[in-house]
């Protein structure tokens, strides 16, 4: 029977300078057919990394990895045994990777500021940006004003088309929009990451919580507290932080805030509360994790807010690393409800790994200086969704192929 490719027709949008809705025009591809005798589609075969070092958040152990749809689908420390009788198609794409270490990719917390009219070349330039410094998925605040309803705000979205690599979205609203018909209409539409600025103490006593509860446990919603710069007093910086918390606690909220201690929050309410780590509380919190390796401290942190010191680098450099990859990666993606798809290296995950050579990897630094994270993690190689999207300092081009986190489960994993 003669196989006929197929022609497929579907709808574009695009962006016109005088309109702020989106208009379509109507495209068409032939589709060639998924089989043909003697082939293999791609995506039905299987990628074997192989030799590598695997870097997860509690150790690195080398083990050979099997990848496909995307995915991994086999994680062994013995060597593949290929079949006797298997046909040449079969044959697994061999990587070696004996030089690597093999990280999950990180979470990147980012404001890229969709809402502005720009190209999509300096899009991206951004979003290639975010990819060199080991970022794989991102998490992009878009900021809710006054004028927009549901629609407008996925409207907003349209610019993460392009996007190379997944994104998850979270919402930034102030006190006075915290009420419980935005938040109803934002859990409608999906939306679970919420970011609350508070500008003022006074604020606090505005927020109806008790309305409030229902709808966030309903739509299993995270809170992020944000307390402007322009708040520069430290004594009601804090009365903010301390109301928030207790309000989140009472109402089994879980929320990220930065600023705060993570050990303080650790005896008090180590599930509910999750500390946003910064650069100046690193060398604390490595030293400690160090010390008492399997303590679950709720903390994480982006990437590049992590810096390595010179006394804390004194130390099994691969400790350092899985301390890096527990709080920029595993930590960040249980914060934001996206673990285990990603953040490991579990059979199921997706398949977004970072290739760090041995060598480049604390060697090339004194030990007296202090290193930022787009310093000491130097990729040579990055992948996403099984997809080689970075090799040698050359991006690939997959434009749009990126996919939108929805169904996020913050609340499911401890940290």
């Amino acid at each position: 029977m003669r196989l006929q490719a197929r022609r497929r027709f579907f709808f574009c949008p695009i962006v016109s300078g005088g309109s702020s809705f989106p208009q379509f025009f109507i495209c068409s591809y032939y589709r060639a057919p998924s089989r043909v005798k003697g082939v293999q589609a791609v995506n039905e075969g299987q990628m074997l990394i192989q030799g590598g070092t695997l870097v997860t958040s509690h150790g690195a152990k080398k083990a050979d990895l099997w990848i496909k749809a995307g995915k991994i689908c086999r994680l062994r420390e013995e060597k593949l045994l290929m079949h006797r009788n298997a046909q040449p198609h079969e044959t697994s794409e061999r990587i070696d990777a004996s030089d690597y270490y093999i990280l999950p990719g990180f979470i990147g917390m980012v404001h890229m500021q969709v809402n502005r009219m720009r190209s999509v070349s300096a899009y991206i330039q951004e979003t290639r940006s975010y990819v060199a410094k080991g970022f794989t998925s991102i998490v992009d605040t878009i900021r809710l004003d006054d004028w927009m309803e549901g629609e407008q705000l996925l409207y907003q979205l349209t610019p993460h088309y392009n996007c190379s690599i997944d994104y998850a979205v979270q919402l930034a609203i102030d006190a006075r929009q915290f009420t419980p018909q935005i938040v109803r209409e934002m859990g409608r539409y999906g939306f679970q990451l919420i970011q609350v600025t508070v500008r003022e103490e006074k604020e606090m006593d505005m927020i109806a919580w008790d309305a409030l509860y229902p709808l966030i446990h309903q739509y299993r919603m995270s809170l992020q507290l944000q307390i402007p710069p322009e708040c520069r007093r430290d004594r009601e910086r804090a009365a903010i932080t301390e109301k928030w918390l207790a309000d989140c606690r009472y109402g089994k909220v879980r929320t990220r805030v930065a600023d705060v201690d993570p050990f303080a929050v650790m005896e008090r309410e180590p599930f509910y509360h999750l500390a946003l780590v910064g650069q100046e509380q690193c060398g604390r919190l490595f030293s400690h994790l160090m010390e008492h390796w399997y303590d679950n401290i709720p903390a994480f942190a982006s990437l590049d807010h992590l810096s390595l010191a010179g006394p804390v680098r004194q130390g099994p450099p691969e400790a350092w690393l899985s301390l890096v990859v527990r709080l920029a990666s595993t930590n960040a993606a249980k914060a934001m409800g996206c673990y285990p798809l990603k953040g490991s290296l579990l059979p199921g995950a997706h398949a977004d790994l970072l290739f760090l050579k041995k060598s480049d990897w604390l060697t090339k630094f004194d030990l007296s200086t202090i290193l930022n994270g787009s310093e000491f993690c130097q990729f040579a190689w990055i992948m996403s969704n099984g997809r080689w999207i970075y090799r040698d300092g050359v991006h690939a081009t997959h434009v749009g192929s990126g996919r939108h986190l929805r169904d996020l489960k913050p609340y499911n994993y401890v940290i």
